[in-house]
């Protein structure tokens, strides 16, 4: 018998399943999940919570700064005022002022600004679209070589109103749903499970004829990575 070049063979096998199981180890430690989501399928990803106040607010402090400034469009003032990876994504956000504190008391009220947000469908859409646009930016600028190549592939939206039904069978499948009936749970960004509120959510499907005078809507956003 041949054992020298059995041995080999051996070794050679021994290596390759040390390398791949590496390989594997290495790729779920450093998977990058999109900021505020959980997997669904493939490249598709959900909020795990409906948008709250201080999400909203990051939104509306940034838009509120670039409007005041003199940067001819959003993708400069980016680049300049958010070239700090630290920047931003629910990490730090500033008051900035008395007055801006007072502007937006329905976010930054005592015990409120965990809540989900009260918009309308057109204000959500907004918020969506500015996602995509600072999350790819700030993927961009990250010391993250995996979060440099999805830069650019993120893309934000509202689900329809079949992904919704969707999402709660296949995370009730999961073991990984939670349902409160309260309206204005205190939320987690960082909650690990899907959970839904006894609010309705806006869809992109949703018909604003269908809005009666009085009725709230929160909502969550849908982020897909276009290869």
């Amino acid at each position: 018998m041949n054992h020298p070049r059995i041995l080999i063979e051996i070794i050679l096998s021994i290596s390759l399943l040390l390398v791949t199981a590496s390989n594997l180890a290495q790729t779920k430690e450093t998977k990058v999940i999109p900021p505020g989501t959980i997997w669904v399928k493939a490249q598709q990803y959900v909020d795990n919570v409906p948008v709250t106040n201080i999400m909203y607010l990051e939104y509306l402090n940034m838009m509120s700064d670039y409007e005041t400034s003199d940067y001819d469009d959003f993708q400069s003032f980016l680049k300049t005022e958010y070239a700090d990876p630290d920047k931003g994504i629910l990490i730090e956000i500033p008051l900035k002022s008395p007055e801006v504190v007072l502007e937006y008391d329905r976010y930054t009220q005592p015990g409120g600004m965990n809540k989900p947000v009260l918009i309308s469908h057109a204000e959500a859409e907004n918020f969506c679209a500015w996602r995509t646009k600072f999350v790819n930016h700030h993927f961009s600028v990250a010391n993250d070589v995996q979060k440099n190549a999805m830069a650019g592939k993120i893309e934000y939206r509202l689900p329809t109103s079949a992904e919704l039904k969707q999402f709660k069978a296949l995370f009730k499948k999961r073991k990984n749903y939670k349902y409160f009936r309260r309206k204005e749970k205190d939320l987690n960004f960082y909650e690990s499970r899907y959970i839904v509120l006894g609010l309705p959510e806006y869809t992109a499907d949703f018909e604003t004829s269908n809005l009666t005078k009085n009725r709230e809507m929160g909502f969550r956003c849908v982020c897909e990575i276009n290869e």
